[in-house]
């Protein structure tokens, strides 16, 4: 399933600014990532992630600084030996960071948006299981000389924020809030680096982006876009409730709210999910999407169906089953990118229909016959 409903169209115009993001734009990250499953797009944007924040902690003293007390719990100056920072030096490390006396280490997990496996989580027996990170990190060789050991959960999770010591390792939580310093705004390549966290999904890290909003202005509105998703899931898809998963997010200048739609319990699509042939648990997401950077020929702001196929070939047919199903509905269904397996139909922004009345349509047109 793709992380993003519109990551087939992210490539198309990427940020153009001398930046952290922009790096991430045009790297491999982001054209490999295209191409593979959620949790796969996920793990890219930790890497570069963890990539981004140690390139900061290269060059930039104060973050390094703040870094080193926030999050490692020790106290730096410049006129201190540097310490030594590794990006995934191992399995069990994303960023590993050791003093320069050789006399404490600290292993850091980064944590965009995802879940904290057993196996990562201090305050779980797992962790100090064959395979926990608690039982690898205090038995890596790598390691083994350092007689101060921490273990840092660099994320969203609360219950981590009491300091839980183990018998070879210190374990923490911290946030990413605690990268902001807590009595200026930073400049230079720490506010870029704060600034591509953000656009990367982190929402504690995107005050700028959301600067000056005065979105209470638009709560009907949000509102009403739920109840329309709601109830076409209820009333197009007989889909009940639980099963039907919230997906609203950010990517850089892109938007979206909508649903995911799961490939169980819809016995009124059985030729479309024969020929969509998805992978994943999903077969595709319907919503609401807009953003600055898609192509010129698109609305800004659209309702719109994405299909998660699972293959070249899949994409292809489900393109052909969609045009044909669809003759007469105001939309546009694009060719599948070289990257995607997945297939758009969307209004383009098309005025004349009512969004439930669009959804309804759409639907109605893909049942089975």
């Amino acid at each position: 399933m793709l992380d993003s409903p519109n990551a087939a169209i992210q490539h198309a115009n990427v940020n153009t600014d001398p930046s952290l993001f922009c790096l991430y734009q045009r790297s491999r990250f982001v054209r490999d990532g295209e191409s593979e499953q959620g949790s796969s797009h996920q793990n890219r944007r930790e890497v570069f992630a963890v990539a981004a924040v140690a390139l900061t902690l290269k060059h930039d003293l104060a973050f390094r600084s703040h870094f080193l007390d926030r999050v490692c719990g020790w106290k730096w100056t410049p006129d201190q030996l540097t310490p030594k920072f590794e990006v995934q030096p191992h399995d069990h490390s994303d960023l590993a960071v050791k003093d320069g006396l050789n006399a404490a280490l600290c292993v850091i997990e980064f944590k965009v948006d995802a879940p904290l496996e057993l196996k990562q989580d201090p305050s779980h027996v797992s962790f100090l299981g064959k395979q926990g990170y608690g039982t690898l990190i205090t038995g890596e060789e790598d390691y083994l000389a350092f007689p101060s050991k921490t273990y840092v959960v660099l994320g969203e999770f609360p219950e981590l924020s009491v300091e839980i010591k183990l018998e070879k390792l210190t374990c923490r939580g911290r946030t990413w809030s605690d990268l902001w310093p807590a009595t200026h705004e930073p400049r230079g390549l720490w506010m870029d680096l704060l600034d591509t966290l953000g656009q990367l999904g982190i929402a504690t890290l995107q005050g700028r982006q959301l600067s000056k909003k005065m979105n209470s202005k638009f709560a009907s509105n949000v509102y009403e876009m739920h109840a329309t998703l709601r109830a076409i899931a209820s009333q197009a898809l007989r889909l009940p409730r639980a099963p039907v998963a919230d997906d609203i997010d950010m990517d850089g200048d892109e938007f979206w709210h909508g649903l995911k739609i799961p490939n169980a319990n819809l016995p009124k699509f059985k030729t479309l999910l024969q020929i969509v042939k998805p992978e994943g648990d999903k077969l595709g997401w319907f919503g609401y999407q807009a953003g600055k950077s898609r192509p010129a020929k698109k609305a800004q702001s659209e309702i719109a169906l994405w299909l998660y196929c699972g293959s070249k070939e899949a994409a292809r047919a489900t393109r052909r089953f969609v045009q044909q199903r669809l003759q007469g509905i105001p939309g546009n269904c694009d060719e599948p990118s070289p990257e995607e397996n997945a297939i758009a139909f969307d209004s383009g922004g098309d005025p004349e229909m009512g969004d439930k009345e669009w959804f309804e349509a759409v639907f109605r047109a893909l049942e089975d016959r």
